[in-house]
Parts: structure tokens; C-alpha cells; sequence
């Protein structure tokens, strides 16, 4: 009688670390799509082409011997629009596997299996924005920006950085 209930305990006992372990395992990010409206903005060549015509303003307005502030504003205004812009012909390579939002009207993305310390990108949904709902647990503080965080609202196409935490 005495080894029914050691067996019972030890039986117990195991199921609970199991469970705990699994537990700890688990890591998801929860989203949905984001109902907020999108402010209208030019693309990188529309804003080339408008630092393109403020600086033909410009120089139209110097050469007439107009205001020679309003061309000096109008000079200044194209080349800062044009710094502005990025252009960058080398994009970064993503060595580590991609995870991606797919589904457009929301979902979980299974972060489970990667070990501790690993930062895994995810890719938000290719044409709609989504907004983060849920991410269990908390990532760790990652070396890329932006951090998967609740209310984080993830570009058609952009990225976030999950950091899968320690077990401690």
C-alpha cells in the first residue's frame, strides 16, 4: 500500500513540471489589423520630384532678382526634402528565419521552438497593417527595432523583433 501513493506522487509531480515546461515553452503573438486611418504620404520618389521643382523654384526666383530669403527658404527646403529621402541600393540580408503575419484578418504567430536569446524578425501581413494584441511572455529586450509589443502597429510588410526570454 505504501508504493501506490509514492507512485501517485512522484506520477503527479512529474505531470506538473511537464506542464510548467510546456507552459514556459509557449510563445505567441497575438494581432488583428489595424483600423486606423493611414495619413497620406508621397513615396521616396515623390518626394525626389518635389525637392526637384523647389529647387528649379529656387533658382527661377534668384535668377528674376526676386526675394533673395524666399530663394535661400525655397534652396534649403529641396535640399533638406532630398536628404530626406532614403535610398538605399544594398538592402540588410535576414540570416536568421522569418515569421510572418499571413492571415488578413488576424491571428497568432507560434514562436515556440527557438531557444532562449534568439531574435526572430516578424513580418507583418504583405498588404495590410496589424497591430500587435497579445505576446506571451513578454520578449526580452532586443538589439533591433522595433520590439514585438502589445498596441505595436506593424506596416503592410514592415518588421518586428521577438527575443525569446529566458526560462529564469
Amino acid at each position: 500500500m505504501t508504493r501506490k501513493p509514492v507512485f501517485s506522487r512522484v506520477v503527479v509531480a512529474a505531470g506538473l513540471t511537464l506542464g510548467w515546461q510546456a507552459t514556459a515553452w509557449a510563445q505567441t503573438i497575438g494581432y488583428a489589423p489595424d483600423l486606423q486611418t493611414p495619413v497620406p504620404t508621397l513615396s521616396e520618389w515623390g518626394m525626389i520630384a518635389l525637392s526637384i521643382l523647389m529647387a528649379a523654384v529656387a533658382i527661377q526666383t534668384a535668377r528674376k532678382g526676386g526675394s533673395r530669403i524666399l530663394s535661400a527658404f525655397l534652396a534649403v527646403g529641396a535640399i533638406s526634402a532630398g536628404m530626406g529621402v532614403e535610398q538605399t541600393m544594398v538592402k540588410t540580408a535576414q540570416a536568421t528565419p522569418l515569421e510572418q503575419m499571413s492571415i488578413g484578418s488576424g491571428g497568432t504567430v507560434d514562436l515556440s521552438g527557438y531557444p532562449t536569446g534568439m531574435e526572430v524578425p516578424v513580418q507583418g501581413h504583405p498588404t495590410i497593417p496589424m497591430r500587435i494584441i497579445s505576446v506571451s511572455p513578454s520578449s526580452d529586450t532586443t538589439v533591433q527595432s522595433p520590439r514585438c509589443t502589445v498596441g505595436l502597429a506593424v506596416p503592410a510588410g514592415g518588421l518586428c523583433y521577438y527575443r525569446v526570454p529566458g526560462l529564469g
